[in-house]
C-alpha cells in the first residue's frame, strides 16, 4: 500500500478501505509514514472528514496498532471518559464508586490540558503516587482493587500518541472525526465491555456550546457503538467549577470528603457521579437505572468507595491510611487568604477559563525551569517549557493575585493584532507568488494568467486583502487611541487575517498545481505558516464568535 493513494483519498472526499486505515495506522506507530504524510492525512480529514464507517474503521486501526488488553475477571469491565473542565474530578469518585457495585474499572486517564489539571494531576498530588504503571500492574491492581486510575502505557495505541502530535502543529486539533479516533482508540484498547462518556460544555470546557457538545457525542457514540463497545453519553454543564475548589490536591480533598460520606461537600459532583455511574451500569445489564443509581448513592454514602479508593492508593504507592488520615497526608499551601462575598446573591455562572489565574514573572535560570528547543512545521522558533518544582514567591507575581488577565487581556490583544498583520503580509506575498507563477507558466501555449477563471479568482483574492489590510490598520488605531476598547476590533482583524491568509495560500497552492505541494516552491512554506498562525492567540471561529457577541448575535 502507498501513504500518497490513501491521503489522495481522503483529499478526494473517498473513504479508504478498513485494510488501508489499518496500514496507515500501523505506519504511524513504526514510522513508515513521514511526518508530512501524517500531516497531510490530518488535514484531508479535517477539511473532508471520514464519514461514520471511515471514523469507526480509523479507531479501530489507532487501537489495534498496539496492544489490546484482555480481561479475565468476574464481573463487567467498564469504564468512563470525561471531555474535562475546571473542577472535573469525577474519576476518583466514580472508579472506585462503580468497583464498589461489583464491576471492575481500569481507567486509562490523562494530563492536564490547559490551566487546569488532568486525573493523573490529581492522583500524583498524593504524596507517593505513581500512576504509570506497567500493564501486568494494571491487570494486577485491578483484579485487587476493582479499578484503577493510571497513565496509558506507550504499547497502548502508539499510531494515536504519533498522530496528536502531528495534530499539534498542523492546526487539525479540532477534527471531530480526529478526537473522535483519538479518545476512542485508546479506551477500547483497555475495554470494550461498556463505556459512558461524560462530555461537557460552558466556558471551562473544550466544547463552549451545547451544539458543539451534541455533535462532538454523537460522533463518540456512533464510532464506539460501531466498534462493538456498548456506549452512551451525557451532557454536562461546565459554566461553573464541578467542584466548589480548584487545584489538584484540593478536589482530592473534596473527593475525600464526599467518599467520606459528606455529599454536600460537592453536591453537583456527587450527583453527575451518581448520573454517569447509573447509566452505564444499566448499559452493561448489571442494573435498571435507577437502581444503578441507588447502588452507586449506596457505595459512596456507605463509605465501600472510599475503602476502594484508599486501597488504590496504597497500591499506587501512596499512604497506606489514606482513608483514616487524607487530611494530614495532601499537601496544604503555603499561603491561605480568607475571600468574603460582599453581599449575598446566588451564583449563576463562573467564567472557568479567567477563574483562579495568577500571573508570576519567573526568571529563565530558576531551578526547577528547563528549556528545550523544538523544531516546527512552520520553522518558527519554539520551546518546550518543563516546570519541576519551581519555587515562587508573591515577589513574583505580575498584578494582583487571581486577575491574571487585567496584566495578559492587552497584552494578548496586541499579540493578536500582532499576527493579523503578520498573516496579511504573508497573504500579499502569497498573492505575490502566485500572480507571478500566472505570468510564467504556460498551458497549451499560453500563460495561465491569461484563463479567465484564473483572473477571477485573483482578483478576488486581491480585494479580500485589500479590506482585511483596513480591518488591520483600523485595529492598530484602536490599540494606539483606546486600547481597552479594541477588543472588538483586534477579533476582526484576526478572524478576518486569518479567513485572508488561508484562502491565499489554498488558492497559491491550487494555482501553482501539483508542484504547489512539494518544497520545490516557497508557497507551501507559506501554507505551514498560514495554518500554524491562525491557531495563535484564537483560531477564525473563536474571534468571530466574539465579534458576534459585541454585536449582539
Amino acid at each position: 500500500m502507498d501513504a500518497r493513494a490513501i491521503i489522495a483519498k481522503v483529499r478526494d472526499k473517498h473513504t479508504p478501505t478498513q485494510d488501508e486505515l489499518q496500514w496507515f495506522a500501523n505506519g504511524l506507530a513504526d514510522r513508515t509514514v513521514s511526518d508530512a504524510q501524517a500531516g497531510a492525512f490530518a488535514m484531508a480529514v479535517l477539511l473532508n472528514g471520514l464519514g461514520d464507517e471511515g471514523r469507526v474503521n480509523l479507531t479501530l486501526a489507532m487501537r489495534d496498532s498496539g496492544d489490546v488488553l484482555e480481561w479475565d475477571l468476574p464481573g463487567p469491565v467498564l469504564d468512563k471518559h470525561s471531555t474535562g473542565g475546571v473542577g472535573d474530578c469525577v474519576s476518583l469518585l466514580f472508579a472506585p464508586a462503580l468497583a464498589a457495585c461489583g464491576v471492575f474499572v481500569p481507567m486509562i486517564s490523562g494530563r492536564g490540558l490547559g490551566h487546569t489539571g488532568g486525573t493523573l494531576d490529581k492522583m500524583e498530588s498524593i504524596p507517593g503516587v505513581c500512576a504509570q504503571i506497567s500493564e501486568d500492574q494494571l491487570h494486577e491492581v485491578t483484579a485487587k482493587v476493582g479499578c484503577a486510575i493510571v497513565g496509558a502505557t506507550a504499547q497502548l495505541a502508539p499510531a494515536d500518541r504519533r498522530l496528536y502530535a502531528i495534530r499539534d502543529v498542523t492546526s487539525t486539533v479540532e477534527s471531530i472525526d480526529l478526537i473522535t479516533a483519538s479518545i476512542l482508540s485508546k479506551k477500547l484498547a483497555s475495554t470494550r465491555g461498556g463505556l459512558i462518556l461524560d462530555v461537557k460544555a460552558g466556558s471551562g470546557a473544550f466544547m463552549k456550546s451545547t451544539d458543539d457538545a451534541r455533535r462532538l457525542a454523537t460522533a463518540l457514540v456512533t464510532t464506539a457503538n460501531g466498534a462493538g463497545s456498548p456506549t452512551a453519553a451525557l451532557i454536562s454543564d461546565m459554566d461553573e467549577p464541578l467542584a466548589p475548589v480548584m487545584g489538584n490536591a484540593l478536589e482530592v480533598a473534596v473527593c475525600m470528603e464526599v467518599l467520606a460520606g459528606n455529599r454536600a461537600a460537592a453536591p453537583r459532583l456527587y450527583d453527575l457521579t451518581v448520573a454517569l455511574g447509573g447509566k452505564l451500569l444499566a448499559l452493561a445489564g448489571v442494573e435498571a437505572e435507577d437502581e444503578g443509581e441507588a447502588a452507586v448513592a449506596k457505595a459512596i454514602d456507605s463509605g465501600q468507595a472510599m475503602e476502594r479508593f484508599s486501597r488504590l492508593v496504597a497500591e499506587l504507592g501512596g499512604p497506606p491510611d489514606m482513608e483514616a488520615d487524607w487530611h494530614t497526608h495532601l499537601p496544604k499551601a503555603p499561603v491561605i487568604r480568607d475571600v468574603v462575598a460582599p453581599e449575598g446573591g446566588h451564583l449563576a455562572a463562573v467564567n472557568g477559563e479567567a477563574l483562579g489565574l495568577t500571573l508570576f514573572d519567573i526568571d529563565a535560570d530558576r531551578i526547577g525551569l528547563s528549556r528545550m528547543p523544538r523544531a516546527t512545521v512552520d520553522s518558527r522558533d519554539h520551546a518546550e517549557l518543563r516546570i519541576e518544582s519551581v519555587e515562587a514567591t508573591g515577589e513574583d507575581v505580575v498584578g494582583d493575585v487571581d486577575n491574571a488577565m487585567a496584566v495578559l487581556a492587552p497584552a494578548l490583544r496586541a499579540g493578536q493584532a500582532g499576527i493579523a498583520a503578520e498573516m496579511l503580509g504573508l497573504a500579499g506575498g502569497a498573492c505575490a507568488m502566485t500572480l507571478g507563477y500566472l505570468k510564467e507558466r504556460k498551458q497549451f501555449d499560453r500563460t495561465i494568467g491569461s484563463f479567465q477563471a484564473l483572473q477571477h479568482r485573483a482578483a478576488h483574492l486581491w480585494s479580500e486583502i485589500e479590506v482585511t489590510a483596513s480591518a488591520v490598520a483600523h485595529a492598530g488605531r484602536m490599540l494606539d487611541t483606546d486600547p481597552i476598547a479594541a477588543e472588538m476590533a483586534v477579533s476582526l482583524a484576526k478572524a478576518r487575517a486569518s479567513k485572508t491568509a488561508d484562502l491565499a495560500v489554498r488558492e497559491g497552492v491550487q494555482m501553482h498545481g501539483g508542484i504547489g505541494m512539494t518544497d520545490a516552491y516557497d508557497i507551501g512554506f507559506y501554507m505551514k505558516r498560514a495554518r500554524v498562525a491562525a491557531e495563535w492567540l484564537g483560531d477564525y471561529g473563536y474571534h468571530a464568535a466574539r465579534v458576534a457577541a459585541a454585536r449582539g448575535f
